[in-house]
């Protein structure tokens, strides 16, 4: 039949569609008033639409535009700020001078830009200091992470475990245990838990990931709360060794013995790109800004400064030896250290290092060669900084941006490697991974330490400016 011949039926049919098109085509009219097929005339239907319009009239949010909804968070959080300040002063004091200098604190802490003068007002409570250890970390402890808010600390060592402890108590809430313990995924036949000593840990953005890097060359994603499994990274060929994140991007930055560095996205859990570049496994990274990564090379010797945006990197050359460790100071200086037992001051727009500190740790007396500088932390926005060695001592400098110089502070006596260093970001507390034997290895051995966490208290003196 030709496609212009229809029945009868068939144009029925299209004219009950143009008047189904009619907005009152199913409605009908009685005493001049128009009614609808599905409406059903009772009391209960008339009090749910006056409650939904009560509840509509009392969510007032919902009819502000964005621009008035940002005035009322603005002044909630004024009104906080001006509470807390008030508890602090006294009845004669101007709040108002109190408050903007609250207000532009916290703004210039929230871009990373804020330096507060804590090395020359700081002391360590050694009497207090707590010493966290546990069945789980028979062996050396590798590497530790704390959570944004600092209330809990991850901890991993050469046992395969991972350790949850809570700050508040200093009590161990969960872990993971991988000895001798194997799990498959019914689905692929996929192994999911990795018998492999890990080397680093990092938690995400409002702590929803715990994140781990094996020997395997594995990243693991767990829960942070739970430490349960959710999927695991693959890329790199080689043993991981460090992990950071950017938290204004949400992007992993991951290291390896493969001499890659790859950027990962958190929020897809998804590769992104690598960076190509050092000749020889790559030790550690660091995050300068939201678009500039800093990294060690390892046994090639440089430094290197990646511009994300522009695929361009900057070579930093000065250590004699391996560089194991940089870290950020702020967004134009870091600092770094190595075998060589150096502690380097580096400034972006110099190739060679502003400041060396020549045996840092002092001279071991087994083969007359500086001691390995197996550890370093910058207290976040300060100008305090702390490393660790096998010397029996982890040291405290200060590094000034003026004079562009590290100078020694104090020392605090510890038993052993120091495998990880790290501040609370409160500056509450100097945290120690601390283990018989060095985390990479097993050629030197401290029978007198032991594998603990030690959290050291810090007491400010003074107002610091």
């Amino acid at each position: 039949m030709p496609f212009f011949i229809r029945k009868p039926t068939k144009r029925k049919f299209q004219k009950s569609n143009k008047k189904s098109k009619n907005p009152v085509s199913n409605e009908k009219k009685l005493n001049g008033d128009i009614i609808h097929d599905d409406e059903v005339e009772s009391d209960s239907s008339e009090s749910g639409i006056n409650d939904e319009y009560e509840s509509f009239s009392e969510d007032e949010d919902k009819y502000l535009t964005v621009q008035e909804k940002k005035i009322k968070l603005a002044k909630k959080y004024l009104e906080a700020v001006e509470n807390e300040e008030q508890e602090k002063l006294d009845a004669n004091d101007d709040i108002s001078k109190h408050v903007f200098q609250k207000l532009k604190e916290n703004e210039l802490e929230k871009a990373g830009k804020l330096k507060k003068k804590l090395a020359d007002f700081i002391k360590f409570d050694i009497e207090h200091i707590v010493r966290l250890n546990c069945k789980q970390h028979k062996l050396s402890v590798t590497c530790l992470a704390l959570s944004s808010d600092n209330h809990y600390l991850y901890t991993s060592s050469k046992d395969y475990s991972i350790v949850r402890w809570s700050l508040k108590n200093f009590q161990k809430l969960n872990f993971i245990s991988f000895k001798n313990k194997k799990t498959t995924n019914n689905t692929n036949n996929s192994i999911l838990y990795y018998n492999s000593i890990v080397n680093c840990l990092v938690t995400s953005a409002e702590d929803k990931y715990l994140i781990s890097g094996n020997e395997k060359g594995a990243i693991i994603v767990w829960d942070a709360i739970s430490l349960q499994y959710i999927c695991s990274l693959q890329g790199h060929k080689n043993s991981i060794s460090d992990l950071t994140i950017c938290r204004e991007t949400n992007s992993l930055y991951s290291t390896s013995k493969d001499a890659l560095v790859k950027i990962w996205n958190l929020e897809e859990l998804a590769y992104v790109e690598t960076l190509f570049g050092h000749q020889s496994g790559v030790t550690s990274v660091d995050v300068l800004n939201k678009d500039r990564v800093v990294t060690s090379g390892g046994t090639d010797k440089t430094i290197r400064v990646w511009k994300i945006q522009e695929e361009s990197q900057f070579i930093y050359n000065g250590h004699l030896g391996s560089i194991d460790v940089v870290k950020k100071l702020d967004e134009g200086f870091f600092i770094s250290c190595g075998d060589d037992g150096a502690l380097c001051l580096w400034g972006a727009l110099k190739k060679k290092p502003l400041h060396v500190i020549e045996n840092a740790h002092g001279i071991c007396p087994l083969n007359v060669q500086p001691n390995w500088i197996t550890a370093l932390a910058v207290c976040p926005n300060s100008d305090l900084i702390a490393s660790g060695s096998c010397d029996d001592y982890i040291r405290l400098w200060k590094w000034s941006q003026q004079n562009r110089q590290i100078t020694n502070l104090t020392t605090i006596f510890v038993k052993g490697f120091v495998n990880a260093l790290q501040f609370t970001a409160d500056s509450k507390y100097l945290l120690a991974a601390i283990g018989k034997e060095h985390r990479l290895g097993r050629w030197q051995t401290f029978r007198e330490a032991k594998n603990v966490i030690i959290c050291i208290p810090l007491i400010i003196t003074n107002n610091v400016c």
